[in-house]
């Protein structure tokens, strides 16, 4: 799929209205040429691992906030005894920030506020997003299965405020309009966030969401964590909370 450069000013994003099915499209920004989001090569000899991709698209993803949320995709074709993210300086070593997190069972979508753990990006650097399901070989060595993208911060400013503020960015947005109108301004990290928020509040919106993120998904070719989203969003009700890890 083609995608459009993000517009400079863009208007609220109206919901579809009744009898049509919402739609969204990712416009990432002008610079968005460089490929940075990788699957590294399996290091887990026999034993099965599921494999992981962070929720981001091929190039570095931008984010209008310095403590952004990260999203990651975990499939089901084995078992992990942790997963471990970092977030790391494209031009450095040393990651800012570094956690392991309990391995959920089965397959899902889960996420991680760099808010949560008081870490901020600079807008000045780019960073690499690292996701590993990790386990033990039979002869005690490191298994992993390793996915990585990149993410960089924005500051509000006037080259996509029409994706951050103006027209609809107030208190009567909802968090799927929001969604919309940042994934048309470029922002993807913000985009995904605020469609996730939904998914997991378990509401009514829960399954336009899904099915949302699911587009976002398949326009940067995670057809994986998308077709996940579309399982979902088929079998739920509206209301119904939603079964993620």
């Amino acid at each position: 799929m083609t995608l459009l450069p993000a517009a400079f000013v863009l208007l609220a994003a109206p919901l579809a209205s009744a009898g049509e099915e919402a739609s969204i499209v990712y416009r990432p920004p002008a610079d968005a040429s460089v490929p940075v989001r990788v699957v590294d090569p399996d290091r887990a000899g026999e034993r099965p691992l599921p494999s992981v991709a962070v929720l981001a698209p091929d190039h570095a993803g931008w984010t209008a906030t310095d403590q952004p949320t990260l999203a990651f995709y975990q499939g089901s074709e084995g078992d992990a005894e942790r997963i471990e993210v970092a977030v790391t300086p494209s031009d450095g070593f040393e990651p800012i920030f570094e956690t392991a997190l309990d391995a959920a069972p089965g397959e899902g979508v889960r996420q991680l506020s760099l808010a949560d753990h008081d870490v901020r990006l600079d807008p000045s650097r780019e960073y690499e997003v690292t996701v590993s399901a990790v386990g033990t070989t039979d002869d005690g060595g490191r298994a992993e299965r390793t996915a990585r993208a990149g993410i960089r911060y924005m500051p509000p400013r006037t080259a996509f405020a029409g994706a951050t503020s103006g027209a609809g960015a107030g208190a009567d947005e909802s968090d799927l309009q929001r969604a919309i109108r940042l994934a048309g301004g470029g922002v993807w990290y913000d985009a995904i966030a605020a469609l996730t928020r939904v998914i997991h509040a378990g509401g009514e919106d829960a399954v336009t969401a899904h099915r949302l993120r699911s587009q976002l998904l398949r326009q940067v070719d995670l057809a994986l964590a998308a077709d996940f989203d579309d399982r979902l969003a088929s079998r739920l009700k509206p209301g119904d909370p939603a079964p993620q890890p």
